[in-house]
């Protein structure tokens, strides 16, 4: 649905929830299943020419069981962007080890985004 919205709306927003309840509930066996599931979802996404952002609301550790104030890795994907770092596989470990944009405010992100 939200590759078809595409097609009509400039900006899609997409929130996919099953991820945090899983790790509300301390189940990361789940937790990764649906992670792997999302990454073979938009794994042609780039082919439609959109800007495409995947992030977190915020973070919820399985061994939590509950939100936290942790940083939560972001991916910025836009037809012609630079890279500006070296970071080749989208995790928390390397998007912290050697992310190039660091840690960032919410409220800052939709400016880097969208390249203003």
């Amino acid at each position: 649905a939200s590759r078809a919205a595409l097609d009509v709306y400039d900006f899609v927003f997409v929130h996919i929830k099953p991820t945090d309840i899983f790790s509300e509930n301390g189940d990361y066996l789940r937790k990764k299943d649906f992670i792997e599931k999302i990454d073979m979802a938009i794994d042609n996404l780039e082919e439609t020419g959109a800007s495409i952002s995947i992030t977190a609301d915020h973070a919820t550790p399985c061994k939590n069981k509950d939100h936290s104030a942790d940083p939560v890795p972001f991916l910025i994907f836009r037809p012609g962007i630079k890279k500006v770092d070296k970071v080749e596989k989208f995790s928390e470990s390397k998007c912290r080890e050697s992310g190039g944009l660091g840690i960032i405010e919410g409220k800052d992100f939709m400016k880097i985004f969208l390249g203003a």
